[in-house]
């Protein structure tokens, strides 16, 4: 009978606790923190609650890429200055995974159209943890995800203008910042005229202007008087042709159409082309000479192969009378728009890599040399180059810059952006001539500058 009793009390204290158990865990679903929860439906009795979700959010002076165009996040800075051409980093960093930012970036400058900027350069993608929208015209406005804890971004270039920055945390607005991209301000020297590349004479500059878009195959040269304040372009030559060398104040040059190398006085009335080199290229659909400058008697000309992807270096004794190709660098691998011939040393540039390349041409093996990353970081296609005694000048898309020869440092002089594109650089004592060809959308457009160092 006691035994009875006693496995009677056992049974009713464990529906008892089992009573009490069902009351605490029901709880646990109603969506109302009760009962021994530590927070709504988790904790006591119930599932452990996570951990809270924090809004903290950390924006680095600089990111790997660049200084961080976040940096101002939430500080006394409303609008953070920079230059049109600066490579920047878009850094920032959560504190829990939970933590969403969501950036958006809007171009807010009056009368601007489809003003933005490019993220990341051409031979990678450097993103981490950045989901990035498609750009949207209708409000000139592009969207940055996180899509991690730890994000940055490499941005090459801003067009000038005004940027709205807004930063979303968990999609509530929490604070906006703004941007202002500044661009040098260019001086015309001459409008309505086009410098492709240009060569000192005895008292003239002679020029090469070409249509950069392909379209129109004529090319003209000319000359320019840069003593004189209201210079014109004079002397024109109407030619095929993208080169220009220079002798004697005789221009030679390779006709793509006749494939000839020839020479002409322009400075003549009605002057005629004189053909030195007949058959110069053997495939005219493919390949072409892209350069030419003078050292002496000697004719140096870079020749390229885009269907090949290489090319060479190779030169004619203009004093022959029947001059035939000495290749001096065979396997050459740029497609230089320049070269430069100083102390028995070529100057070249390699095509979008901006490499710097020398061919020392006192040395009969004619070792060349390249020298990377010799412009700088961010370099996309050197356009043209000339040489001073203490520096190399150069144009890209949108910047004018020069290079130290003694301790290698890169100077920009002039800055705007990625739609520029200089051509035809000249250092004339105290100033610099460089120029901009036609927009496509506004023929006639073309430009020669004029920069005071």
């Amino acid at each position: 009978m006691k035994t009875l009793k006693f496995i009677s009390f056992i049974a009713i204290t464990f529906l008892m606790a089992c009573s009490d158990d069902d009351e605490i865990t029901s709880t646990c679903f109603d969506g109302i923190q009760n009962g021994n929860e530590t927070g709504i439906d988790c904790g006591g009795s119930c599932t452990a609650c996570a951990e809270p979700c924090s809004n903290e959010l950390a924006f680095d002076e600089t990111g790997k890429y660049g200084v961080n165009l976040l940096r101002t996040a939430g500080s006394d800075i409303d609008t953070l200055q920079i230059n049109s051409f600066d490579v920047l980093s878009m850094q920032a960093t959560t504190a829990a995974s939970c933590t969403s930012l969501r950036i958006v970036i809007t171009n807010v400058t009056a009368d601007c159209e489809n003003c933005w900027f490019l993220f990341n350069d051409f031979s990678e993608r450097r993103i981490d943890n950045w989901d990035v929208s498609e750009y949207n015209i209708s409000n000139n406005s592009q969207t940055f995800t996180s899509t991690g804890t730890e994000m940055d971004l490499s941005i090459d270039a801003f067009y000038g203008g005004v940027y709205e920055i807004e930063y979303y945390v968990n999609d509530s607005l929490t604070h906006t910042n703004y941007l202002q991209s500044n661009e040098d301000e260019l001086i015309p020297f001459i409008d309505g005229e086009f410098m492709f590349s240009s060569r000192k004479g005895s008292n003239l500059l002679f020029t090469l202007a070409i249509d950069v878009s392909g379209f129109d195959p004529d090319s003209y040269f000319g000359t320019l008087d840069l003593d004189d304040p209201n210079a014109v372009v004079e002397n024109k030559f109407i030619a095929h042709t993208r080169t220009l060398a220079l002798k004697d104040d005789i221009i030679y040059y390779w006709d793509f159409v006749s494939n000839e190398i020839r020479s002409v006085d322009i400075l003549i009335p009605n002057a005629v082309a004189n053909t030195l080199l007949s058959n110069v290229v053997e495939n005219l659909e493919s390949d072409g000479i892209t350069s030419m400058v003078f050292d002496n008697e000697m004719l140096y000309f870079t020749l390229y192969s885009f269907q090949a992807e290489s090319g060479y270096i190779g030169r004619i004794d203009t004093n022959e009378e029947n001059p035939s190709v000495e290749v001096i660098v065979d396997d050459f691998s740029a497609s230089p728009d320049d070269v430069i011939i100083e102390n028995q040393v070529l100057y070249t540039t390699a095509f979008l890599s901006g490499d710097l390349v020398t061919v020392n041409l006192a040395d009969p093996n004619y070792p060349m040399t390249t020298l990377p990353n010799y412009f700088g970081e961010g370099i996309r296609t050197i356009n043209s180059i000339d040489i001073t005694e203490a520096h190399i000048y150069y144009t890209e898309q949108g910047i004018v810059g020069r290079v130290s020869r003694d301790t290698g440092e890169r100077e920009v002089l002039v800055q705007t952006n990625l739609d520029d594109r200089f051509y035809g650089i000249h250092v004339e004592g105290d100033f610099i001539l460089f120029s901009e060809p036609a927009d496509f959308s506004a023929p006639g457009s073309q430009t020669i500058y004029r920069q005071d160092l």
